[in-house]
């Protein structure tokens, strides 16, 4: 196991095949809603085919990508484990095939199957580790490492390997919490 595993990658082909067999299968075409922001619907996603962006709206209205998940990877955690609504606005990025797994057929196959159970864990673990390392890079590097360090981040968990990433500066400004034009400026230098 590495941080780059999926939740997919962490399971044997077996338990992926009974995950689909109890699952609902839903496709998306490219910009479809997967789910809005503070949406109450408790459940695991994975992403079976195509990425899954997330992003926050502003109060005014303004839209800032903050995260791209690509196959294999899973969300929804924490509305099985925490209690808490859906924290991003989803869109699926290309036509992306999710399968959805309710609280109750979540459970089942939890609490049956250790080697899920462990898989679900270690991606949970990747995310709070990720998460920690994002925040220390935000009080202890430089604005152009931060940008390197998150865009490298978007493309490995997006699956991206011909190097164009669809996050825009105000995307990064936001998601670093500086402005644009700081943003604009560390990019020249980089």
């Amino acid at each position: 196991m590495t941080v780059h595993d999926s939740l997919v990658a962490l399971m044997p082909r077996r338990l992926l095949a009974e995950l689909k067999a109890q699952g609902v299968r839903r496709h998306f075409a490219d910009g479809q809603v997967i789910h809005t922001q503070r949406t109450v619907s408790v459940g695991l996603s994975i992403v079976l085919k195509g990425r899954v962006c997330f992003g926050l709206y502003t109060e005014s209205g303004d839209y800032y990508l903050t995260a791209i998940l690509g196959n294999g990877h899973c969300f929804g955690e924490a509305t099985l484990f925490a209690d808490r609504p859906r924290a991003y606005h989803a869109d699926a990025f290309g036509d992306t095939e999710i399968l959805s797994l309710t609280q109750r057929q979540f459970d089942r196959i939890y609490k049956r199957e250790p080697r899920f159970a462990r898989a679900v864990t270690a991606t949970v673990t990747q995310r709070l580790y990720e998460a920690l390392d994002f925040s220390d890079d935000l009080r202890h590097r430089s604005v152009e490492q931060q940008i390197v360090r998150l865009l490298s981040r978007v493309q490995r968990l997006g699956g991206f390997s011909d190097g164009a990433l669809p996050m825009r500066q105000q995307d990064l400004a936001f998601s670093l919490g500086v402005s644009r034009a700081r943003i604009c400026q560390a990019l020249d230098r980089l």
